[in-house]
């Protein structure tokens, strides 16, 4: 089952690009954290999802949101597709499956599906939300209005 609003994010400490590891607890009280759950790096949707974070960078930062997205894949093919696709939010390896696992967001096939979930300062849930189709990006404006609310 989905993680809901409002509940406690489950901690995790997780191996990221640039060969270093991030924990969601770096961010208690700082700032919020947007997890950006995908199926597989080289897929052709989610080399153009991850990728428009990037693009957004500034309007992430001007929001206090910092940007993590996360996938099943090894950090190794993790790294390749960051540096082909010119990638600068920090992509976490969830090899394990335990991240989507305690989000409820990891896919009947064995990927995670692709979700986004907000977390607030605070370390609660402040919006969870899967689509329905593999092939459909979250709406950008959707994302933006969310966290808006937390400002």
């Amino acid at each position: 089952m989905v993680i809901s609003a409002g509940e406690r994010a489950p901690a995790f400490t997780a191996k990221a690009t640039g060969d270093r590891e991030i924990s969601l607890s770096d961010y208690a009280g700082k700032k919020n954290v947007m997890l950006a759950f995908f199926p597989f790096v080289f897929s052709p949707i989610c080399s153009k999802q991850i990728p428009a974070y990037s693009e957004n960078a500034q309007r992430f930062t001007d929001l206090d949101t910092d940007v993590l997205a996360v996938s099943v894949d090894s950090p190794w093919s993790q790294g390749a597709w960051v540096e082909q696709y010119g990638i600068r939010v920090p992509v976490l390896s969830d090899f394990s499956k335990k991240i989507a696992g305690d989000y409820g967001v990891m896919h009947e096939m064995g990927m995670s599906q692709r979700a986004i979930v907000i977390i607030d300062k605070n370390g609660r849930v402040a919006y969870a939300n899967v689509q329905e189709d593999l092939r459909t990006i979250p709406s950008p404006d959707d994302i933006f209005a969310e966290l808006e609310k937390l400002k």
